[in-house]
């Protein structure tokens, strides 16, 4: 749940340049549920390839569905 994520995290942009992941880096997102920030870190290191992985398939799929929908193919 976004709005859940949101709470608990609510700029994840910024919390992934505070951990000084940048451009051009592959990074693996382990847990990454549905992409709240799996979208921000494909954003942040473009071209490079972000892995999605996480243990429920219904939330890879849905974060799959939503990456196609914007575009992203990183």
């Amino acid at each position: 749940d976004w709005d859940w994520w949101g709470e608990l995290w609510s700029e994840p942009k910024r919390i992934l340049n505070r951990v000084n992941i940048s451009a051009s880096q592959s990074v693996a997102d382990v847990g990454s549920g549905n992409g709240y920030f799996t979208f921000p870190l494909a954003e942040l290191v473009h071209p490079a390839s972000v892995y999605a992985v996480d243990i429920d398939a219904a939330l890879l799929e849905e974060l799959g569905e939503k990456a196609e929908k914007i575009g992203l193919s990183n």
